[in-house]
């Protein structure tokens, strides 16, 4: 029987046209599962020895039986065999019994006779005594012998009883070792069965190794062809890869001016430069406008400078919040009323004046180039 022991080694990758390095990822899976298949050759092995054995014990127990019961049909005919040799002996011995007592009856009338003299004598054997002794003595031999036939009769039916009982060890013995047969074929079947499973799962975890180093075969081909077309269009594109580079280049500087000119923008300090900044820093509409009716409620006259208006209008879009934290405009509103007031003019009330003067915007544009920072210094 082959075991993964003993059986003959093969290579699982022969016939498959595989490179070293797709080989080498090739793992055995035979020892995963060669416990599982010696544990069922060890079951086999010991199904095997029990049957032996407990058909060892079968043929002791009927041997031993068979040798009681014809044991026991000898003894029953030893038994009958001095029953019948008795009685025989036993009836020979009444017979002579009983015809020494008809002669000694008979003796005894022709003394009789004699001692009366004279006249005829009469037949002794008619006589009722005699008669009665001869019946007698016919009778102690019928029944002799028909006692002697219902022996042999009971003799012979308890010899057949016996002998059918012989056979009915022979048959019960015989119905023991089929059975005990049949359960040493049903337990090898589940083994085979079990073997049959186990090599099945070896089978399928050999093919899945073979598939991946087949797989992996597979790659290395696709990578050796993709990297031969590779060079292959790289020569057909060899004379194109100086100007193409020239180009991927000429591109880059392109591209990195726009975002230079993208990062700096000039707002004007005009109320539409102020719009334009903000919404290009996220805004909303709503922003927007919430953001100019601050700046329309806050009060700047008598102001000097572009830092005393910002303080006011700081100073009166600042709220409370809860627990007395101050609430300040967003840092994107904040840039945006520099920018706004920066751009104003502004100047001193002159006593006696009834109109305060008025803050014109002014004109002027941050200088090209110039980045303001939003955070109060320029």
């Amino acid at each position: 029987m082959a075991t993964p022991n003993n059986m003959p080694k093969q290579n699982p990758l022969a016939g498959m046209n595989v490179s070293q390095d797709a080989a080498g990822l090739y793992v055995d899976p035979t020892p995963a599962f060669q416990p599982a298949l010696e544990q069922i050759d060890r079951q086999r092995v010991q199904a095997n020895e029990r049957y032996a054995q407990n058909k060892a014990d079968i043929a002791n127990i009927f041997g031993s039986l068979t040798q009681v019961n014809q044991e026991s049909q000898n003894r029953v005919r030893q038994q009958f065999e001095q029953s019948v040799t008795n009685q025989q002996t036993q009836t020979a011995q009444r017979l002579a019994q009983a015809r020494m007592g008809a002669e000694q009856t008979q003796a005894s009338a022709v003394r009789a006779m004699e001692e009366r003299g004279g006249g005829p004598m009469g037949n002794l054997m008619a006589s009722p005594a005699a008669v009665a002794s001869e019946r007698a003595i016919g009778d102690i031999g019928s029944y002799a012998q028909i006692w002697e036939g219902q022996q042999r009769a009971i003799q012979e039916q308890t010899q057949q009883d016996l002998q059918a009982g012989l056979r009915g060890l022979g048959f019960q013995q015989a119905q023991s070792v089929s059975q005990l047969q049949r359960s040493l074929e049903d337990t090898l079947n589940q083994l085979s069965g079990q073997e049959t499973g186990v090599r099945g799962q070896l089978a399928q975890a050999i093919i899945g190794a073979r598939s991946q180093v087949a797989q992996a075969n597979y790659n290395e081909v696709l990578a050796r062809k993709a990297a031969e077309e590779a060079r292959r269009l790289a020569a057909i594109r060899g004379a194109y890869d100086v100007k193409q580079a020239q180009i991927d280049a000429q591109n880059k500087l392109d591209l990195a001016k726009v975002e230079a000119q993208n990062r700096v923008i000039d707002y004007p300090q005009t109320s539409a430069g102020v719009t334009q900044f903000m919404r290009n820093n996220g805004a909303s509409p709503q922003d927007i406008a919430n953001f100019w009716g601050g700046i329309d409620s806050t009060s700047i006259s008598g102001v000097k400078n572009s830092q005393e208006a910002y303080a006011a209008w700081l100073e009166a879009n600042t709220s409370t919040g809860p627990k007395g934290r101050k609430l300040k405009p967003s840092a994107g509103e904040q840039a945006a009323a520099r920018l706004y007031f920066d751009g104003l003019r502004y100047n001193t009330q002159q006593e006696g004046d009834l109109i305060p003067r008025v803050n014109l915007p002014s004109n002027n544009t941050m200088a090209p180039g110039t980045t303001w920072n939003p955070y109060g210094t320029r």
